[in-house]
């Protein structure tokens, strides 16, 4: 007998949906049979109608609480949330006050997650020019260590068109058995577009969203692929947008261990949208037309990531 008894569920799988009874016992999913085999449970649920989902990963929250407002999400209010969508695992971006930059500060975040999310957590690093302790975060626990390419983080920390640093900094990081997190992006081209385009004395969505074209994207995934390619280091790309960023990732996925991500709100929304949101519309990397909405599930991975740690 199980602890707990799931039965004529609709279970979602990674290429198709099953109709089962599923049995757990101390957690642990035990019996996954089809529906004419019976189970027992000392809980039963009957799932008739229902869907099952295997508990999701959320690969990139932030969760801003930790120095801020009382009023922002804190660990308890945001995997609470977390659990309301069935997401059993989230992994912790390293941009939010205080930023996961040094031992002290991941130390920090964990204490903080420690007794107070509902969740299972991973806290993931920041790595930039300045870093030196890839090593000991490693030993603490850091599942990734997060490049910006760009933007986001704290200006310090972003590589912006420093090659030299990029290599060195995917070595540490391949050298201790991590992963690479990288947010693409070209700094120069962003930069000057930016100049251009807020000389503008009436800027719209439309105007911020032209300092991030989809150029600058796929520039910073063929520069951040090659060095992984050449390291043989894996690598996960952040905030996929468009179908151009997907037509780059697809050169490399038989040569580079390799995930990639989508956000939601690019699954969601198109450009159109953003110009009937107004302000907030204004999204980085900006909200691009249909066909790239359309293009970006469609992605097509690498060599997974092998190891305890979950594709991403």
């Amino acid at each position: 007998m199980f602890d707990l008894a799931i039965c004529n569920a609709r279970l979602v799988r990674s290429t198709a949906t099953t109709d089962v009874n599923i049995g757990i016992t101390d957690g642990v999913v035990r019996a996954v049979v089809l529906p004419g085999e019976a189970l027992s449970g000392r809980d039963e649920i009957d799932a008739t109608g229902k869907v099952l989902l295997p508990g999701l990963i959320d690969a990139h929250v932030h969760i801003p609480g930790f120095l801020h407002s009382k009023h922002l999400d804190d660990f308890n209010t945001a995997t609470q949330a977390a659990c309301a969508g069935g997401v059993t695992t989230i992994m912790l971006m390293p941009t939010d006050d205080p930023r996961t930059a040094t031992p002290f500060y991941f130390q920090q975040k964990v204490e903080s997650g420690t007794g107070h999310s509902h969740v299972d957590f991973a806290v993931q690093a920041l790595a930039g020019p300045m870093t030196e302790s890839v090593r000991e975060l490693a030993e603490l626990g850091a599942v990734s260590f997060e490049i910006f390419l760009s933007y986001g983080g704290n200006p310090k920390f972003i590589i912006g068109a420093d090659d030299y640093e990029l290599v060195r900094i995917m070595r540490m990081i391949r050298d201790v058995g991590g992963i690479t997190g990288l947010t693409p992006h070209s700094a120069t081209l962003n930069a000057r577009l930016t100049e251009d385009y807020l000389q503008d004395p009436c800027p719209d969505v439309r105007t911020i969203a032209a300092t991030r074209p989809i150029m600058s994207e796929v520039l910073g995934i063929s520069r951040a692929c090659t060095v992984a390619a050449e390291l043989n280091a894996p690598i996960h790309i952040r905030s996929v947008s468009s179908a151009s960023g997907v037509a780059m990732l697809r050169r490399f996925r038989n040569t580079l261990t390799m995930s990639s991500e989508v956000m939601t709100h690019h699954l969601l929304f198109t450009s159109d949208d953003a110009l009937r949101m107004g302000s907030y519309g204004v999204i980085t990397p900006p909200l691009r037309s249909g066909n790239d909405r359309s293009a970006v599930p469609r992605r097509k991975r690498g060599r997974s990531i092998s190891g305890n740690r979950p594709p991403v």
